[in-house]
């Protein structure tokens, strides 16, 4: 149930598309990176890592499109969520969904490997590498 609810939390919609949005498109990268940055800031330990300096926004990078399935027009992307955490360079390996909801007309991502991301971060913060 916990892990349904982590998926849950992590899923966000963008507005305005009449299909879906490609792993890609912008607009994806950008909700992307929201919700690693939401769900990495309810820890609070990294919201002051944020606050202090220490660690600096997430990108997106290194896409790939994993499958698309045009019969529900669904995208399987893989990807990497770069950072720095005081000058200190790092890639952590993500994936992430899209997919249409025709009653809302907009496009819903799904982010999974946020709890990698913390807990690199966690051990950067304990001075590991």
């Amino acid at each position: 149930m916990k892990f349904i609810f982590a998926i849950l939390a992590c899923a966000f919609a963008i507005s305005g598309c009449s299909k879906t949005a490609g792993c890609n498109d912008s607009e994806t990268k950008e909700t992307v990176e929201r919700i690693v940055t939401q769900q990495v800031q309810k820890a609070r330990w990294a919201e002051e890592m944020f606050e202090k300096g220490y660690l600096d926004g997430f990108k997106v990078e290194d896409i790939v499109t994993v499958s698309h399935d045009s019969k529900v027009d669904k995208y399987n992307c893989e990807a990497n969520i770069s950072f720095s955490y005081r000058d200190k360079y790092k890639k952590i390996p993500i994936s992430y969904e899209t997919s249409y909801l025709e009653d809302k007309k907009e496009t819903e991502v799904g982010v999974y490997g946020v709890d990698k991301v913390k807990s690199q971060i966690m051990i950067f913060g304990m001075g590991g590498h």
